[in-house]
């Protein structure tokens, strides 16, 4: 398996120059592990009537990520574009870009895929207002704040460089980008939609590309293989129970 050779880009240029705004839906919602029924009924509600409130008056897409750790860590992204007028049909893409991916670099990969797919539909339309807004809606905290601050950078340079080309090409074209996060895995159509298909494109062996991947992804998913093999171990151990008990996971921290 070859390495890809990650471009010295410093993280200054990157996005220096664009403004991208962030709209949450559900912060006070608490955070998937412990809402409660009716927070999610909640969340599902704000973001079905955001939805509503802004469908004809935005452009709204709505990504998400996949990636398959059981067929060879392929990652894949979908995103679903729904246009200004309600006589045009959505726009559904999906695009397989790496093996060993992980779920992070996927996220930013699906916000990638709904900036090429904005590019493509305001360039289709003759009679734009003055400033047109672009809502992209993920359910990724740690994907949006990789666009918008540049936070953990590292194994990002390259896609974060093709957002920086697109969100340039929409300034020109005087559209304002807000990226928008809604929880995720609340029955929310759209929501299911693109994560149906980001799952079904790691399913297709036509779809596995013969490509490098980034030095750091092979880092984590490596990492990751050996912390799920010691956790086997220590679980499966004989000896050391007391221990276990104050400790059952690798990696566990005392307080």
């Amino acid at each position: 398996m070859e390495i890809e050779k990650e471009e010295k880009i410093s993280s200054e240029v990157i996005l220096d120059d664009i403004t991208v705004q962030l709209l949450p839906t559900a912060a006070d919602l608490g955070n998937r592990n412990n809402r409660i029924l009716e927070q999610k009924i909640e969340g599902k509600r704000r973001v079905e009537s955001f939805v509503e409130a802004n469908h004809g008056n935005s452009v709204l897409i709505f990504t998400d990520r996949s990636v398959n750790e059981e067929y060879s860590g392929v990652g894949s992204c979908a995103a679903m574009l729904i246009p200004l007028e309600s006589c045009e049909p959505d726009v559904q893409h999906s695009e397989v870009f790496s093996v060993l991916a992980n779920s992070t670099e996927a996220e930013v990969c699906g916000i990638a895929l709904a900036l090429d797919m904005a590019i493509e539909y305001f360039s289709t339309q003759q009679d734009l207002g003055y400033r047109e807004s672009l809502l992209v809606l993920s359910d990724c905290k740690a994907a949006i704040d990789i666009v918008i601050n540049r936070h953990d950078t590292d194994g990002h340079f390259q896609v974060l460089g093709r957002i920086q080309s697109h969100l340039r090409s929409l300034r020109d074209m005087r559209i304002d980008v807000v990226l928008v996060w809604i929880p995720g895995h609340y029955d929310i159509y759209y929501n299911d939609v693109v994560d149906h298909c980001a799952k079904a494109a790691t399913l297709n062996p036509d779809n596995i590309p013969a490509t490098f991947v980034t030095f750091d992804t092979c880092k984590k998913l490596i990492t990751k293989q050996c912390r799920v093999l010691w956790q086997t171990r220590w679980q499966r151990a004989n000896t050391g129970i007391a221990t276990f008990d104050i400790i059952p996971r690798v990696g566990y921290k005392l307080s």
